[in-house]
């Protein structure tokens, strides 16, 4: 049996990259999220930078998770960001629905809350 992947909360670069250097280097991608909610005052474009930032400085393997509450929009700006691999929304279910085609189109997550 594989153990799943590490969950890290994080909400800015340091702490994206503090992670990465304590995380023991593996195949199995690290997986940082943000904190509750998080799309509606870090934002998408702040959290695809940190990602893209956090790629470029540690050449580690990980996987960044926007936690977008029931905000549809910031889930569907995240969804269509290179930088950002998936969204966490606990908003309405044909909202999710619409979130989740549009997550497979990308080849990126989608999970309810």
């Amino acid at each position: 049996m594989t153990n799943p992947p590490p969950v890290v909360e994080v909400c800015d670069l340091a702490a994206v990259l503090a992670a990465l250097d304590a995380a023991p280097a593996s195949q199995i991608p690290l997986i940082l999220t943000t904190p509750p909610g998080a799309a509606s005052w870090l934002g998408v474009p702040l959290f695809a930078e940190i990602a893209r930032q956090a790629r470029r400085q540690s050449g580690r393997n990980a996987v960044f998770i926007l936690d977008c509450a029931d905000n549809a929009g910031a889930a569907a700006e995240a969804l269509g960001t290179d930088d950002i691999d998936g969204v966490i929304f606990s908003g309405k279910a044909s909202a999710y629905e619409r979130l989740s085609r549009l997550a497979a189109a990308t080849g990126k997550t989608i999970t309810a809350s």
